[in-house]
């Protein structure tokens, strides 16, 4: 599959409210994103060294704007696995969420998605907002790499209640951070 297979499953999953599926898709994409940019390094450290070079997208869009972290910062926030415990941000998304479902193939146990900008435990689960599929989306279209993805028209990911135009900010990080009026 390439890359905006992946994409288009993604915001079609997204679409259907399949989040697990949504961000599944959304992590072989950044996976298969990362190997183009940084070569045949070790997966969890090109993954890492991705997610860190677009840091400030995922946590500006992941968290509704509450939190907007500067590329290659640090973010300690609450591990799901275990809620005791805060680990960083991309750690977090890679062996939380990324590597849970390719091995595991579902969420962690008591891990569910909300659809508020809301992260950390209410009662006996632990939510993960779903805008941090989103963000992870947008950070793979951003890839300079990814300047050649197109999606068909017919597939949109709307966030905020607007259509993003996803063929048009591809593999432009600088386009998709002042289509997100990131700094």
């Amino acid at each position: 599959m390439a890359i905006n297979d992946f994409l288009t499953a993604c915001i079609r999953e997204w679409s259907h409210k399949n989040y697990s599926v949504a961000m599944s898709c959304v992590c072989n994409a950044v996976d298969a994103t990362a190997k183009k940019e940084y070569g045949t390094t070790k997966n969890k450290q090109r993954c890492l060294k991705f997610l860190n070079k677009y840091l400030d997208i995922i946590t500006g869009v992941g968290f509704g704007g509450a939190i907007l972290v500067s590329p290659g910062s640090t973010l300690r926030i609450l591990n799901p696995l275990d809620p005791n415990k805060t680990e960083n941000v991309t750690d977090i998304i890679y062996e939380s969420l990324r590597c849970y479902l390719t091995h595991e193939t579902s969420l962690p146990p008591n891990v569910e998605f909300t659809d508020r900008s809301f992260y950390g435990r209410v009662n006996n689960a632990f939510q993960i907002p779903t805008r941090l599929i989103a963000a992870l989306f947008l950070a793979v279209v951003a890839s300079p790499v990814n300047a050649d993805i197109s999606i068909a028209e017919s597939c949109q990911l709307i966030l905020d209640g607007k259509v993003v135009p996803i063929n048009s900010l591809a593999g432009d990080a600088l386009k998709v951070r002042q289509y997100l009026s990131l700094p």
